[in-house]
């Protein structure tokens, strides 16, 4: 988590690529942190999770596909 958030910011970059598991933390956590200080980033969550519950939590984090 950690990794991708420090590198967001240091890359700047237009999307992100997301996965819910992290090894230092969560997907929807990093996706908090980098929206928090880069709001114009856009995250896509790439997953094998296909539950509606894991969806909304990914959407209600900012991101803007699953």
């Amino acid at each position: 988590m950690r990794e991708a958030i420090t590198l967001a910011r240091k890359l700047r970059p237009d999307i992100v690529l997301m996965d819910f598991t992290l090894p230092d933390g969560t997907g929807l956590e990093a996706t908090q942190a980098i929206l928090a200080t880069l709001p114009d980033t856009k995250i896509v969550f790439l997953t094998v999770h296909d539950d509606d519950e894991t969806l909304f939590n990914a959407i209600r984090a900012g991101a803007v596909g699953f």
